[in-house]
Parts: C-alpha cells; sequence; structure tokens
C-alpha cells in the first residue's frame, strides 16, 4: 500500500509543480491521468490517509516530509531548485526496485519456465520490448521448441497442428502432419504394421485414403503376404513333415503346380533352407536385428536386390534428388576436397534403416568391384583444418562418410585424368591435322588460317608411350603435370583493355622528332630497288665501273629499306599479336546456348545425333565473361622440361630432316636456318618479356570417331606465354572455358557413357527386375574463386 501510495503521491506531485500549490486543487481529469497502479484499491485509500495528515495546505514540501517518515521517499529524488522536476523517476520503475521489470527478481523470473511466459505478457502488454526480447532469451524453453517436441505425441500433434493453422504457418504444419505418429507414416501407425492382422487393416485404410506407398510398406507384414507363394509361413511349413503337405495343397488351389511339386520334396527344402528365398532368411526378416544380419550376407555375397528387400520388405524404392550439392576446395587436381555434401533425398516408402542399408550399398558398389577389388586410390586431405567442417553424433558420422566418398570419387577423376592425358594428347594432334586437311571452317579468317598452315607446315607425326619418339615424351611429360595444374573460377583471361602487351624498347629520339619526316626512307628504298633490278637485267657490265658503282649503291638503298622493313615489323608485331588476341578472345567468350533434346522418332530413345546446340537463352550473363582456368605454372612446367620437349618435337621429329616430305614446306628451311635470328627478332620486339598468344581451338557439333564420342559445339581458349630469351619459349600455359561450356560437355559425354540401366554395368545389380534408371545433370556453381 505504501508502494502504491508513493507511486500515486509521486505523479500528483509532477501534476501539480507551481500551478498546483496543494493535493485540494487537483481534479478529476488529473486523477483519472494518473498511471494504472494509482488508481488501486489499497493505493487510493492510503493516499486518502496522507492527504488526510497533510491537510488542506499540504504542498509538495510537506508530502515530501511526510513521506520521508515512511522511508518511501529519498530527498535526492526530488527536484532541486531550478531544476526540471521531469527527471523524477518512479521507485516502480526504477533499477533499484527488485520488482521492476529490470530488477533482479524479474531477471531470475524469467528464467522458470512456465512464469517466464507471464512475464513476457505483461512485458508486451506494457509495450516494453528490451524487457519482451530479454525474456525471450533467457527463456530456455520456447515456444518453437515445445511445438516441435509436441508434433511427435500421439494426440497433443493434432493441438499442434492446429496452432501452426492458427498462426498461417503452412510449412510447419506440414512438418507436423508428416510427424503424426498415427499418420501413414507415423511411428505407432509403423508399429501396427507389423502385427499380421493389424497389418492387413492399416494397408486396407490406406488404399482408402490413396496413400499406395504406405500401403505397399504395410502388405510386408499383411497375412495375405505371409501365406502367399513366397511367404515366411509358407516357406516354414514347406519344410515340417505334414505341413508341407497343406502347403503343397494350398499351391495347387493356386494353380501353382510347380511349386506344389516343390513343397512335397521335403529333403530339396532343407537343402535350399539358407537360400536367398529359403525359409530361414524369409523368417529372419520378418524380426528386427535379425534383418540386418540377413542384409549384411547378401551384400557381401552381391546380392543387392535381396540385401534391400531383407530392410525394406516392399516389392520397389524410389530415390528422388531435386538438388544434391556438393562443396569442392579446389586448388591443385590433386588436392581437390570435398567440404559438405547435401541432398534432399527423398526415399519412398518411408521404412526405418531403409536410408543407411541404400548409403552401406552404395558404399560398396563404389568402393568394390564386381571381382571384389579396391576401386580407389588413397586420398589425403590437404586443405587446413578450418576449411573441415566439424562434425558430432550419428548424423555428422553419416555425414563424414558422404563427404569421403565424395573425395575419392574426385581423386578417382583426377586419376583418371593423369592416366588419359597422354593418349588424348595424341588425339589432339590427330584432330589438328582433320581440321587442316579436311574441317571446313565457317569463318573467313579461320578458312584462311587453315590454307596457310596447310601451305607451310607438314601434317603433325603422332607417336604414344613407351615409345620414346619426342612426341610420345611430350605426352608422357604432360600427363605428369596434370596432377599439379591449378583450376579457379574468374573473368576470362586476356580481356581487351584490361591486359596491355609488352611494346619493344623504344629507340632514342630522333632528331627530326617534333617535325613530319615523311616518307623519304621508304620512297629511296623504293627507287634503289628498281635501279638494282634494273642493273641485274641488263648487266653491270654495260656501264663500266660507272655501272658497278650504280650498282653497289643501289644495294645500299635495298639495305636501308630492309633496315626500315625490319624495324616497322618488330613495330607491328605486338599490334598484330594484340588485335588477334582480341578477336579470338570475343568469340570463345560468347555465351553458351543450351541444348536440346531430340527424341528418335522410330526408337524414342535419346541419341547424341539428334542433340542440336540451338536454345533460347535461359540465364542472364555477366557484363564480363566469366569462365573455368585451368593454369600450368612456370615451375611446373620447368620441372617436367616441358619447353625442351615441345621444341625438340617440333625441330627434330615434326620438321625432322630425315622426312623428305618436309623439304616441300617453308616453314621447314625458315626454323632450321634462321630460328636463331628470329629468337633475337622476337626477343627485341617483345623487350625480353612474356607474351600472351591466345590459339582458339573451335569442334563443331558431331562424332569424333577418335574418342567415339558425340560432342556438343566447344570452344576452348589455349593460351601460350612465350618468351623468347633462351630456347624454353614456352614458360606457362592457360586453358580457358567460358561458364557453361564445361557442364554442357560433362552432361553430353555423361549421357553416352552412363547405360540407360545401371544394372547393365554391374553384375551386382542384375538381380532387381525392374530397371534402375539414374538421371542426374551436373551444374557448375561458384562461391569463390576456388570452391
Amino acid at each position: 500500500e505504501f508502494f502504491l501510495a508513493r507511486v500515486s503521491l509521486s505523479r500528483a506531485a509532477m501534476l501539480s509543480r507551481p500551478s498546483l500549490p496543494s493535493f485540494a486543487s487537483l481534479t478529476d481529469d488529473d486523477v483519472e491521468a494518473l498511471p494504472p497502479q494509482s488508481t488501486s484499491i489499497a493505493g487510493m485509500m492510503t493516499a486518502q490517509s496522507l492527504y488526510t495528515r497533510v491537510g488542506q495546505q499540504g504542498s509538495f514540501e510537506s508530502i515530501r516530509s511526510t513521506l520521508e517518515t515512511f522511508e518511501f521517499f529519498s530527498p535526492k529524488d526530488s527536484p532541486r531548485d531550478g531544476a526540471d522536476d521531469s527527471t523524477l523517476r518512479p521507485f516502480h520503475k526504477s533499477r533499484r526496485n527488485p520488482f521492476s521489470r529490470h530488477g533482479i527478481v524479474t531477471r531470475i523470473a524469467e528464467r522458470i519456465p512456465l512464469l517466464s511466459y507471464v512475464l513476457q505478457a505483461s512485458h508486451r502488454r506494457a509495450g516494453d520490448m528490451e524487457a519482451l526480447e530479454r525474456a525471450r532469451g533467457q527463456n530456455f524453453i520456447r515456444s518453437d521448441n515445445v511445438l516441435r517436441a509436441a508434433e511427435h505425441l500421439p494426440i497433443v500433434n493434432h493441438l499442434a497442428q492446429r496452432v501452426h493453422s492458427f498462426q498461417g504457418n503452412s510449412e510447419a504444419l506440414a512438418r507436423a502432419r508428416a510427424r503424426n505418429p498415427l499418420g501413414h507414416s507415423g511411428y505407432l501407425t509403423q508399429v501396427g504394421e507389423h502385427i499380421p492382422v493389424l497389418a492387413d487393416t492399416i494397408r486396407c485404410i490406406h488404399i482408402f485414403h490413396g496413400a499406395d506407398v504406405d500401403a505397399e510398406r504395410a502388405r510386408a507384414y499383411s497375412l495375405t503376404k505371409l501365406v502367399s507363394r513366397d511367404g515366411a509361413i509358407m516357406r516354414l511349413a514347406e519344410l515340417l513333415p505334414g505341413s508341407n503337405l497343406m502347403a503343397a495343397a494350398v499351391h495347387e488351389l493356386r494353380g501353382d503346380r510347380q511349386e506344389a511339386v516343390r513343397a512335397l520334396d521335403i529333403v530339396t527344402q532343407w537343402k535350399d533352407v539358407a537360400r536367398v528365398d529359403g525359409a530361414l532368411v524369409r523368417v529372419a526378416e520378418l524380426f528386427p536385428g535379425c534383418d540386418i544380419i540377413a542384409f549384411g550376407l547378401m551384400s557381401n555375397t552381391g546380392r543387392y536386390a535381396s540385401a534391400l528387400r531383407a530392410i525394406c520388405k516392399t516389392r520397389w524404392v524410389s530415390v528422388l534428388s531435386n538438388s544434391t550439392v556438393c562443396l569442392v576446395s579446389m586448388d591443385r587436381l590433386q588436392d581437390w576436397v570435398a567440404l559438405d555434401f547435401e541432398s534432399d533425398l527423398e526415399v519412398a516408402p518411408r521404412v526405418a534403416s531403409l536410408g543407411g542399408a541404400l548409403l552401406d550399398l552404395s558404399i560398396h558398389l563404389f568402393d568394390f568391384n564386381a571381382q571384389g577389388a579396391f576401386r580407389w586410390r588413397k586420398t589425403r586431405r590437404s586443405c587446413s583444418s578450418s576449411d573441415l567442417v566439424k562434425r558430432r553424433g550419428v548424423r555428422g558420422i553419416v555425414q563424414d562418410i558422404k563427404v569421403d566418398k565424395a573425395t575419392q570419387a574426385l581423386q578417382s577423376l583426377v586419376a583418371y585424368l593423369v592416366d588419359n592425358s597422354a593418349e588424348w594428347v595424341g588425339w589432339g594432334l590427330e584432330l589438328t591435322n582433320w581440321a587442316v586437311n579436311e574441317w571446313k571452317a565457317s569463318s573467313r579468317a579461320s578458312r584462311i588460317t587453315m590454307w596457310a598452315l596447310y601451305l607451310l607446315l607438314p601434317p603433325l607425326p603422332v607417336s604414344v608411350p613407351p615409345s620414346q619418339a619426342p612426341s610420345a615424351l611430350l605426352a608422357r611429360a604432360v600427363s605428369e603435370t596434370v596432377e599439379n595444374v591449378i583450376a579457379q573460377h574468374q573473368d576470362m583471361p586476356l580481356r581487351p583493355g584490361s591486359f596491355v602487351m609488352p611494346m619493344p624498347r623504344r629507340p632514342p629520339p630522333h632528331r627530326c622528332a617534333g617535325r613530319r619526316c615523311g616518307r623519304g626512307p621508304e620512297a629511296a628504298a623504293l627507287a634503289s630497288c628498281a635501279s638494282c633490278l634494273g642493273f641485274c637485267i641488263l648487266g653491270c657490265h654495260a656501264a663500266g665501273p660507272a655501272g658497278a658503282l650504280g650498282a653497289f649503291a643501289c644495294l645500299s638503298g635495298c639495305g636501308a629499306g630492309i633496315s626500315v622493313l625490319h624495324r616497322r615489323t618488330k613495330r607491328g608485331l605486338t599490334q598484330w599479336i594484340s588485335s588477334c588476341n582480341d578477336s579470338a578472345w570475343h568469340r570463345m567468350s560468347i555465351p553458351v546456348r543450351p541444348l536440346v533434346e531430340r527424341r528418335d522418332p522410330t526408337s524414342g530413345n535419346v541419341s547424341p545425333l539428334w542433340v542440336a546446340a540451338l536454345g533460347s537463352e535461359t540465364e542472364p550473363h555477366p557484363a564480363v565473361p566469366q569462365g573455368v582456368v585451368f593454369d600450368w605454372p612456370e615451375p611446373v612446367l620447368q620441372q617436367r622440361q616441358v619447353a625442351e620437349l615441345a621444341r625438340d618435337y617440333i625441330l627434330w621429329e615434326w620438321l625432322a630432316p630425315c622426312r623428305p616430305l618436309n623439304w616441300l614446306h617453308p616453314m621447314f628451311w625458315i626454323l632450321h636456318l634462321f630460328e636463331r635470328q628470329l629468337r633475337r627478332f622476337a626477343d627485341g620486339a617483345f623487350g625480353g618479356r612474356e607474351v600472351p598468344v591466345i590459339v582458339p581451338i573451335e569442334l563443331p557439333a558431331g562424332m569424333y570417331q577418335g574418342i567415339q564420342t558425340w560432342l556438343p559445339d566447344t570452344r576452348i581458349m589455349l593460351i601460350l606465354w612465350l618468351r623468347f630469351t633462351d630456347a624454353r619459349y614456352v614458360t606457362r600455359v592457360q586453358v580457358a572455358l567460358v561458364d557453361g561450356m564445361l557442364d554442357q560437355i560433362i552432361n553430353v559425354v555423361k549421357s553416352q557413357c552412363m547405360p540407360k540401366d545401371l544394372r547393365e554395368a554391374d553384375p551386382r545389380l542384375a538381380e532387381f527386375v525392374e530397371p534402375i534408371n539414374l538421371k542426374f545433370d551436373v551444374v557448375l556453381r561458384w562461391v569463390e574463386i576456388r570452391r
């Protein structure tokens, strides 16, 4: 009562101020303006008693002295002379009050589960959002967690569904319906499905509601299946004398004479008791724990269909996934590591331990081949510990297993690239010969290039390991560098405007700098050449010594003209290479158009020959084209001596003097006679620095016999970084593909390499009755430069 009186009097004193010298002058409106606490009966009664003691002449000072006698008001809380009395804070709102909204008692009460909800409602009513958020944070039993736990209780689940429906949370409502213990896939429903007669009733209910998937699961323990041809009761009856006669009679009534004869042979039944469809396996499948033993025995013997049946006990299993994401850390190819693996996998029907059984079968299928040999190489994690996610619990262990298997698959892919890269180098040389001799280029520049290569250079020779020819040694060196290739996602390299070609060293300023020199040297050189040609035709003896002197002067003029031409060629070489690089960059950076699959009208199957690289662009493209870049750094090439082997291949196998047909091509004489002069010329033109040269590789869509694969329109940008300071011309190699190109190649090749039915790929899957259709598309999305 004293506390509420303190509230009433403090509010009244603040309302009175100088204009209200006493409480007697308070009006009814002033009283109604008091806070709700002061309008309580006890507070008003106590305030009335104080009013009586103060009297009609009571002022704020007399009220303060009166309250001091009750020790509920401190003089330091009263407004000073000349100070703003709005700073007067009621005691019930101050932090010194342990029962206020921010007091210590209230904070402790907010940690009590049920009392916390009462205080939250009080804070919400008072509009104190700070206290409300604090109370919600300190409540360890939150409403969300309570509802999630209630969704697993049989009757409370319906109340949780009503709450979610009232709140309009459709996602939580769908989750609660899926977790309903008495629903189609609830744990109480599945427990009832293990009781034979009750399982028939539940199966009928599933069929009535249209839940065919759940009806298939309930059929496993139904009486109909147990007494069927391969049912556990029927197989068990065939083992016992006397009951086998009844089993044979049932088979005969069903019209299955072969099974009736087999049931009569009790000796054969005991011999086959442990086979896949024998009585021992069928009975073991009915008991939890024993079915896992049967699963392990079947999977180790390569009977995957029987092993899966021992767990799910259904006639079919459907595995669907809209998106499966594998986060990969990409640096060097040998260091590729899977960091995380997520999938929205949906398995139907929902049976306990079915997901684990599918995971075990997948691991066994991927780890061992049909002969029982281990498939993968031993892998190691090379990324830092901060990149790996630390997981705990059973789910964490399962997640780690999936990540490890994804890493093994990546390492197997790298090993496949290393083992076959030497063969692919030879195939690339043969493809180059085909392009020069047979390819009909669509653009004029490509036709001129192919025509020049045909006249200047002979065909490329090809040798594969274990030959000791330079081409075989070069292919082996390239395959050894594949593991150290760095893969990353970035802007397409050498974008025009962002890369400046190295320019030749400028000569000292000419004396005519600052004024127009004209075309004097070129005109003098042309006149000298004409005079020299005339002397050669008419003969130097016709003019005597003067003619000989004139011929010498003409030759000197020709030399001056050649010198001018040399300087201008050196200056223009960089600009010419830069313009060629810009043209090739624009062609290689064209966005990839999606493929359209067309079906063969005769067979109805998708044939790669019917895939057309035409379609509408569905995704917006960035302003700066980006792509995947594979980089062979200079130390890697130096370690394997790739530049030296490439030079040996060009001079001593491709343009070898021992091949007489090479003498017919001008490039043979140019490189063998003037290699050193050409190298000095290029070194001076580029100022001793590296210069990139883009080699565009454009493959038209079609079937390539070298690899027996149909490929779409493929554009690969090969960048050779050259330096002519010594005989090691190639210092660095890059291969770039614009975004979407690698995805398209992988999906097209995948559709031709993978069989339509997985049963054809491994004999352990041949026991499945229906085809195993594995359909997926590969999409690369880069979250970082190397992820």
